[in-house]
């Protein structure tokens, strides 16, 4: 276990303000959805059993990046991609065009 945690690469800062605030989110909406547990309507109870579900899942992940200062390999996101320029996404997009003339050339 100590081995598979230190593998995984270092949080980082932007990393661990995600997780906090993803973590608040979803105990927040555990505080607001804790009565309609025993609701009398069906969907209010169904909505509030899914929060918790939801929250349960989402603790570990975000306790890990919090705690250990270790980020899952899912949890990194596409690195860079908000700060790509206009003429990088048009390469991008032509190397792909590319590609794909090239494959069907072939047929």
């Amino acid at each position: 276990m100590v081995a598979w945690l230190l593998s995984l690469p270092r949080a980082t800062w932007r990393q661990r303000m995600w997780a906090l605030t993803l973590l608040g989110l979803a105990w927040f909406n555990v505080a607001n959805q804790w009565y309609d547990l025993r609701a009398g309507l069906r969907i209010s109870g169904l909505i509030a059993w899914f929060t918790m579900v939801a929250a349960v899942l989402v603790a570990p992940v975000c306790l890990l990046v919090l705690l250990g200062n270790r980020a899952p390999r899912s949890f990194a996101g596409r690195s860079g991609w908000l700060t790509k320029t206009f003429p990088q996404i048009h390469d991008e997009i032509k190397r792909e065009h590319r590609g794909r003339e090239q494959i069907s050339r072939r047929f």
